[in-house]
């Protein structure tokens, strides 16, 4: 008798248990659906980007590992260190551009988004490339932040996706979120 009691306690419970996660699941799924929709890029649209470092130049590349293997350019200068994030080359539901500038005089890439007002970001001494990424502004859409950090020492901004800073880095800021 004892065990016929508690085999039914565990099967209410168990199907009280059942109804309420599934009630809760399609509450979620539907807002959930809704709002990629409304406000998120696709991640099947997203690449993975690698950064590089140079030593003769002692600077660092955000790219897709592509550019690093194809590009003329580089001639072969950028040491592939690692993937950093997913992004995209083209403009996402959701997503900003993220400019890369570049300063030929002091060999280093800064990434920065457009200003408030929209207006382009600017730097003394750094010109903006023709590459773009596009990220998320605000953590969103399960985005990742992208941290910014600088060497004064080697005038190098180094990306990672880590917010403890390497030694004889300096943390800047959140530059954007990606995958």
């Amino acid at each position: 008798m004892k065990s016929i009691f508690t085999s039914l306690a565990a099967f209410l419970f168990l199907s009280q248990s059942v109804a309420l996660f599934t009630q809760t699941s399609e509450n979620s799924t539907i807002s959930l659906e809704a709002r990629a929709a409304d406000t998120c890029g696709d991640p099947q649209a997203s690449i993975t980007f690698f950064q590089g470092y140079t030593r003769s130049d002692t600077a660092h590349l955000l790219s897709p590992l592509a550019v690093f293997v194809n590009n003329a350019d580089l001639d072969g200068a950028f040491e592939i260190q690692n993937s950093i994030f997913r992004a995209w080359d083209t403009q996402q539901q959701g997503t900003v551009p993220l400019f890369q500038l570049f300063n030929a005089a002091d060999p280093d890439n800064m990434f920065l988004r457009a200003n408030p007002d929209g207006s382009l970001p600017s730097a003394p001494g750094y010109t903006i490339e023709p590459r773009i990424i596009y990220v998320y502004a605000t953590q969103v859409c399960g985005s990742v932040p992208l941290y910014a950090m600088f060497k004064a020492s080697a005038t190098d901004h180094y990306y990672s996706i880590d917010p403890s800073d390497p030694l004889g880095w300096c943390s800047l800021d959140i530059r954007a979120r990606g995958l």
